[in-house]
């Protein structure tokens, strides 16, 4: 298992830049998500590991060894598409194999490596099934085998499970992760699906627009503690406050226009420890008490409208109108069987939340 590392690397396509000056370090040995929107360069970042694409300028490591410029045949890296690209006139013994066969590998280590890899990917009594006659796991899982069957340092996935249905793609999520946490093979898998990221992911990546690196951390970082508003909004739901510090009696408040005045945690950090200074307050939905009447027992409320009850099965959304242009969401998980809510549309609530819950950031 080896490390993957990005310096200073820039790509364009038709002279529009795709990733800028990026610097990343991907640990050797971890599952490592690459999260981001749609054109935030993900599956290029994926096409140089490969080799597929070399970049204009920078260099791209594995372990120790410089392979910017070296062919993707003799890089130990493999890839499972999103396609799965499967020989569908081979039969499954057939498609792992192919790899081995192109090395002309003697026909019994073929034949010991090939059954030892389908049993770790749970398809060893469908060997000799044709591609056609599977399921879209078990073809996703065949691919996963072909790609592991060369004992590559890298395994690259690009958004692999984007054509499964949503309970097939859960059973695969957590068959990767166990996967992985057996062979210790570096992963690296690209999404745009945020709950995929959080899910595999031992660190993850969290790219912008612009081909930029926002943030690297584990998912409970990323989620918990996100260093900018692109991350806070784009990884996971998140209320965004905007509003001016002010202090009174060694406490710090945030003052927003015709809302109110809320206690801020006490600063790590001395950059907004300033009267004036304007800050952005994100506050994930699932960290605010809604209420039918205020609650003494958090630092910060406020009060709105309910104007919509959105049902998910594991938890209930509530759309709380605040102002106009304001409108808070707050999720509550559904402990208990119930038919009637506690709150319905159009009371008026108070939105309940402490100091620790909130994240800051200076605009």
């Amino acid at each position: 298992m080896k490390g993957i590392r990005f310096e200073r690397v820039y790509k364009s396509f038709n002279h529009e830049p795709v990733l800028q000056n990026l610097n990343l370090e991907i640990p050797s040995g971890s599952f490592f998500a690459i999260l981001g929107p749609s054109g935030s360069g993900k599956t290029t970042l994926l096409r140089l590991i490969a080799g597929f694409e070399q970049p204009d300028k920078g260099r791209v490591f594995v372990g120790d060894e410089d392979i910017t410029d070296v062919p993707p045949h003799l890089r130990c890296v493999n890839t499972v598409f999103q396609n799965y690209a499967l020989f569908p006139h081979m039969n499954v013994f057939d498609n792992v194999a192919y790899g081995l066969m192109l090395r002309h590998v003697h026909q019994d280590i073929i034949k010991e490596k090939v059954l030892a890899t389908l049993e770790k990917v749970h398809l060893a009594r469908y060997a000799y099934k044709p591609i056609s006659q599977l399921s879209g796991g078990q073809q996703q899982r065949v691919a996963l085998g072909r790609a592991l069957i060369n004992q590559p340092d890298v395994l690259l996935l690009d958004e692999p499970l984007a054509a499964l249905d949503f309970k097939l793609r859960e059973k695969m999520l957590i068959e990767l992760v166990e996967l992985q946490d057996d062979l210790r093979t570096t992963f690296v898998y690209v999404t745009h699906d945020q709950l995929e990221a959080l899910t595999v992911a031992d660190y993850m990546a969290i790219m912008n627009e612009d081909g930029q690196v926002e943030q690297v951390g584990t998912p409970m970082e990323i989620y918990e503690f996100p260093i900018t508003v692109f991350v806070a909004q784009f990884v996971g739901t998140t209320n965004i406050l905007y509003g001016t510090v002010i202090q009174q009696d060694n406490i710090y408040f945030l003052d927003i226009t015709k809302v109110g005045r809320f206690v801020l945690p006490m600063p790590k950090e001395q950059d907004w420890q300033i009267e004036g200074t304007q800050l952005v307050m994100s506050i994930r939905p699932e960290k605010i008490e809604v209420s039918l009447r205020k609650l003494d027992t958090y630092q910060n409320y406020m009060k709105g409208t309910i104007e919509a009850i959105i049902y998910h099965g594991r938890s209930t959304q509530y759309n709380v109108r605040v102002l106009p242009d304001l409108m808070m969401r707050v999720f509550r998980q559904n402990e208990e069987h119930s038919t009637r809510d506690v709150v319905t549309y159009d009371d008026i609530v108070y939105l309940h939340w402490n100091s620790d819950s909130v994240v800051l950031f200076k605009e």
